[in-house]
């Protein structure tokens, strides 16, 4: 019984963190207001890491249109 109780966890814990970011949260967001958010690390499938889901999107609206979040949430 256990041994599920932590296998379910830990899936829990995986679907969470492989989920893409909601870019249309960040819309209104400054880079002042941005970098003050708590860290919630996210990695893009280039390997890079951003801090904050919010770097991520801005990276990928302003910089870099084609950047991919990455599911596995490794970098």
């Amino acid at each position: 019984m256990k041994t599920i109780a932590i296998l379910c966890l830990i899936g829990f814990f995986v679907s969470v963190k492989s989920e893409a970011p909601e870019c249309d949260e960040f819309v209104n967001e400054t880079e002042a207001t941005c970098g003050a958010l708590p860290e919630e690390p996210v990695c893009a499938t280039d390997g890079t890491d951003y801090r904050h889901p919010c770097a991520f999107c801005a990276a990928q609206y302003f910089t870099d249109s084609t950047l991919t979040y990455s599911k596995d949430g490794r970098c």
